[in-house]
């Protein structure tokens, strides 16, 4: 580093940290919970992002696992109680029966989709909890682990989150994520698909009538393993901000993981 360079603090920059343990109540209990919320506080973090499983919630069509609708709702109080700003919840991990129903009927998968969506806005209302963010879907440029639905389809399930959890929630934002880094764009070349800027490029109308934030997630390589390239390479993570800054839209960093 230079030390002729004077650094400025830099203000009203907030850290949230994603929290997968709700996924594992068998080995993560209430009062564990409550510790760990209490504990990330101390370390400057302001609040949690964690995954509306929706395979979880609603294992089969029609059917609703209120053990697990519970268990998020308490961890979401817990949150509150200890001092952390209200969560960004993921809604991601359709069931399989949503996937085939995506296939072969969409009206009916939107259908199940505001059912879903509906599910999470009355249990805001009843427990009087508030949701800074809802992320549609996780890395949705991902070269293969995404494929659940069109990106064509964003807005109209973008539309159908503002009709229910929003209105439970009225200071609710929407994103989504994407995926910014090297190894990803090195696969999605020899998928023939498009490179993360090609991304945007191409669905920069669908992405901005879809959200108003978008999370990039950043690695050099494999979580925090360098593949190719150098591992403090954040060339890439500039180039989508920049390309997302001349949108006009909201944008944040969602994950990284440097070495």
């Amino acid at each position: 580093p230079n030390d002729t360079i004077e650094k400025e603090p830099i203000e009203n920059i907030e850290f949230y940290i994603t929290d997968h343990s709700l996924r594992y109540p068998e080995k993560y209990k209430s009062e564990e919970l409550r510790q760990m919320y209490a504990e990330i506080i101390k370390h400057g973090i302001t609040s949690v992002r964690f995954d509306f499983d929706w395979d979880k919630m609603m294992p089969e069509e029609g059917v609703k696992n209120k053990e697990i609708i519970d268990r998020y709702m308490e961890a979401m109080k817990i949150m509150r109680e200890v001092g952390l700003k209200p969560p960004t919840l993921v809604l991601s991990t359709p069931p399989k029966w949503a996937e085939e129903q995506y296939k072969k009927d969409k009206e009916g998968f939107f259908k199940s989709y505001r059912e879903y969506a509906k599910l999470i806005a009355a249990s805001l209302r009843e427990s009087d909890l508030e949701v800074r963010e809802v992320q549609l879907f996780n890395e949705i440029n991902h070269a293969f682990l995404f494929d659940y639905v069109d990106i064509e389809d964003l807005p109209k399930i973008s539309k159908i989150i503002r009709e229910t959890i929003c209105e439970a929630s009225p200071e609710t934002k929407i994103s989504t994520s994407i995926i910014a880094g090297n190894l990803n764009d090195m696969i999605s070349k020899g998928l023939m698909k498009e490179s993360v800027l090609e991304f945007l490029d191409k669905h920069e109308a669908v992405l901005k009538n879809s959200v108003d934030t978008i999370s990039v997630d950043y690695y050099p390589g494999v979580w925090h393993k360098p593949f190719i390239g150098k591992a403090n390479d954040l060339e890439p993570l500039k180039q989508v901000f920049e390309k997302l800054a001349g949108w006009g839209i909201d944008y944040e960093l969602g994950e990284s993981g440097l070495p």
